[in-house]
């Protein structure tokens, strides 16, 4: 929705100027990969300011619609608890995916690590690390929780 516009690029930029002057919020290119989504993660903020400035600039009943329609899918837990477990698995994959690209790694290592990232990966392993980022108070989720809660 930002990219096709040049004012909700501008916005974007500026509202990113101001709300976090040092990060860099969405790269140029999108693949789903951890970074990907931690960009948004640690955005949220910014991201939820530009859509309520694109309302205010939107004049047709269309481009006002999507704007909504993403800016309330983004404000509800169940968004970012995907996205939050989403970069969690991706760091996983996107490692694996690194890993054996290695070209002096063998099949028997190759297939060892793989072998690892699925235990990793696996229901109870995977909601664990998940619920331990959540008991550290400076924790993105954390932050998230309670933006969504003054929201």
């Amino acid at each position: 929705m930002i990219k096709f516009s040049p004012r909700r690029e501008a916005t974007l930029q500026k509202l990113k100027g101001e709300i976090s002057p040092e990060g860099a919020v969405l790269g140029s290119r999108w693949t789903v990969r951890a970074s990907s989504l931690s960009s948004v993660i640690s955005n949220y903020q910014v991201i939820q300011a530009v859509w309520e400035e694109a309302l205010d600039i939107a004049k047709d009943s269309e481009t006002r619609a999507r704007i909504t329609g993403v800016q309330h899918c983004m404000s509800t837990f169940d968004y970012l608890f995907g996205i939050m477990l989403g970069e969690l698995m991706l760091k996983h994959t996107d490692n694996l995916s690194k890993t054996l690209q290695d070209p002096k790694l063998s099949s028997s290592e190759g297939q060892q690590i793989a072998e690892l990232t699925t235990v990793k990966l696996t229901y109870p392993n995977l909601l664990w690390f998940f619920f331990c980022s959540l008991t550290t108070e400076d924790s993105e989720l954390a932050r998230m929780c309670i933006f969504l809660q003054d929201a």
